[in-house]
């Protein structure tokens, strides 16, 4: 009794954790075993085979079988069915889908010198997906083909101590979907889709 005297905050603890293994004991004698019961189970037992099949089936089902159709679970005719619904083999109802192509142009530049830093980044597109280029000039371009609807495409760059405009853009398909300007000395644009 001394000791929860002297250390309250330790004797809170050592509580709290009898408590919680008290608890936790209770809730597993509470559940059983975890095996479930024969009446708990839902539909007819499993059936076991008592013989290896031989050889595959010789004879396939007739043209005239269709999905819809409910054949005998485990039959031959049952597993045609499944993949003519599944593939649609057959059927005519298939379908293709593909992502479409756009051509993403990146470009960049500064009127009065060189762009100081560039970084661009385009996670969808062919080829490499992104790069930091230090100097890069005072203009640049990257076009690249990107697959999907084209999105999470970047470009930031920013201008020295010169004075004059930076800006960048971003054009999908010809298009522009994006364009900053910044004016000024350490002028600083991002362009984003």
């Amino acid at each position: 009794m001394d000791w929860m005297r002297r250390n309250p905050k330790a004797a809170a603890g050592l509580c709290a954790l009898v408590v919680l293994c008290a608890i936790t004991l209770a809730w597993g004698l509470s559940r059983g075993s975890g095996a479930a019961s024969a009446s708990s189970t839902a539909g007819p037992a499993l059936a076991v085979p008592t013989t290896t099949p031989d050889a595959l089936p010789t004879e396939l089902p007739s043209a005239s079988a269709s999905a819809s159709a409910s054949p005998t679970p485990g039959s031959a005719a049952g597993l045609t069915a499944m993949d003519n619904a599944l593939t649609g083999v057959g059927h005519g109802d298939g379908s293709a889908h593909s992502l479409e192509p756009h051509t993403v142009q990146l470009l960049a530049g500064a009127d009065n010198g060189p762009l100081a830093w560039l970084g661009w980044r385009m996670p969808h597109a062919k080829g490499s997906t992104g790069a930091v280029d230090h100097n890069p000039g005072s203009s640049w371009s990257l076009t690249k083909t990107e697959f999907g609807l084209p999105a999470y495409s970047g470009l930031y760059t920013y201008v020295g101590e010169v004075r004059g405009r930076v800006w960048c853009t971003i054009k999908v398909d010809g298009a522009v979907v994006d364009h900053r300007e910044a004016r000024g000395p350490w002028g600083q644009v991002f362009c984003a889709i």
